[in-house]
């Protein structure tokens, strides 16, 4: 039988999981921010600093399958050679080592598209659709290129999340709200997630 207390807990681990930042959407596991304007690579490394977030960097098979809708219900084009949206990784550094900017890790997940990458002069990567194989893909291209988005995504989320109510307006039951610091907020539970 579902209590009020259980309904609480129901509710505020509901709220912890689907809570991002302003202006981010919640994909799967991360939350992700999309610019409204094409711009150059490193524009885009500026945008995503400004969010305090990280350039999209896709780790795995199911983040590159639920990415696909999401873009697309945000209206965003992904033709390859013509629109995309910009990622972490280039090969800035040393010619044709690709890696993540700024960490210069090895790239997580390989989805390089056809034939890809190949143009040494195309130092930085965005992410598109390519019809054959049809999917999401990493494509070589010159980073003054403007035909790209940036998009932003946070880091993986914390092992504990503090869950808040405003004193003055906390009902006798729970009631979620986001988390701030705020001298009117105090902590009402910790979750282990």
């Amino acid at each position: 039988m579902l209590t009020v207390r259980s309904l609480c807990t129901i509710s505020l681990l509901s709220c912890v999981l689907a809570t991002c930042r302003e202006g981010f959407k919640r994909v799967g596991t991360k939350c992700y921010i999309i610019s409204d304007n094409e711009m150059e690579w490193i524009m885009a490394t500026e945008f995503c600093l400004e969010k305090k977030a990280q350039m999209l960097v896709v780790e795995s098979a199911t983040e590159r399958e639920i990415l696909l809708p999401f873009f697309k219900s945000e209206g965003i084009e992904l033709s390859c050679y013509w629109k995309g949206v910009w990622t972490a990784i280039n090969c800035l550094k040393k010619d044709r080592d690709f890696v993540v900017h700024p960490t210069n890790e090895q790239i997580p997940f390989n989805m390089w598209g056809p034939d890809q990458p190949n143009n040494s002069y195309q130092k930085c990567v965005p992410l598109c659709y390519h019809y054959k194989p049809a999917k999401l893909v990493y494509h070589d291209w010159d980073c003054d290129s403007t035909r790209f988005r940036a998009v932003c995504q946070y880091p993986e989320p914390p092992e504990e999340v503090e869950i808040c109510v405003e004193v003055e307006q906390a009902p006798p039951y729970c009631k979620p709200l986001k988390y701030y610091d705020s001298p009117n907020i105090k902590p009402l539970a910790k979750i282990a997630l």
